[in-house]
């Protein structure tokens, strides 16, 4: 009791107007370090349908997203792109792959930006799902385009991931009439039901 007593006298009451010092255990605390999608917000949008999920990839699944598409996304003798990207060699493939994904982040702007949403079904990347906005607060129209690894073709996702990012367009962002899909690995004109119960029809070449 009396230890007790005499720690008593030696305490300090709390004085008005001064603050205590914080305990050491808060000073050594390391500082919190904000996420990827806390400064960059892009990577917390999720669009999910009945087996898939579109998002921004991170870097380690746009790896995984290349080791995807070198498993082959069409058969060799055709080329379903304007621009036949499955067709340069390593390691250019996997630079330029990389250099794209990471300029659509870079010089994204709220009137001109491109979206490349991975493909995820079971959290395993599958394919890639883009839509394109330029000049959209005057025009309010997109582009998309998409590819799928041949592994997972000719299972509806494709016409699933596309019904999806058209909804996004129509009923998320306000687009009034989505432009051309030039880089899809369907050929004949796809017609995808939105979310609303509309039905909207993309084109592909």
């Amino acid at each position: 009791m009396e230890a007790a007593e005499a720690r008593d006298e030696l305490s300090t009451p709390p004085v008005a107007g001064v603050e205590r010092r914080p305990a050491m255990e808060a000073l050594n605390a390391a500082p919190v370090r904000p996420t990827v999608a806390e400064g960059w917000p892009i990577f917390r949008l999720r669009i999910a349908t009945a087996r898939l999920e579109l998002r921004l990839p991170t870097d380690d699944e746009l790896i995984a997203l290349i080791d995807v598409a070198k498993a082959g996304v069409h058969p060799p003798e055709q080329m379903p792109f304007g621009v036949a990207w499955t067709d340069k060699p390593s390691p250019r493939f996997e630079r330029e792959f990389l250099q794209h994904h990471w300029l659509m982040r870079a010089t994204w702007s709220p009137d001109n930006w491109s979206l490349n949403l991975g493909i995820f079904l079971d959290e395993q990347p599958i394919g890639s799902q883009s839509v394109r906005g330029v000049r959209f607060a005057v025009y309010r129209t997109v582009e998309t385009g998409s590819w799928l690894g041949q592994a997972f073709q000719g299972r509806g996702y494709g016409k699933e991931m596309r019904s999806a990012i058209l909804a996004f367009a129509f009923d998320g962002l306000g687009s009034r009439l989505p432009n051309r899909e030039p880089s899809s690995t369907t050929t004949a004109p796809t017609a995808c039901r939105a979310g609303s119960g509309t039905r909207r029809t993309a084109g592909t070449s």
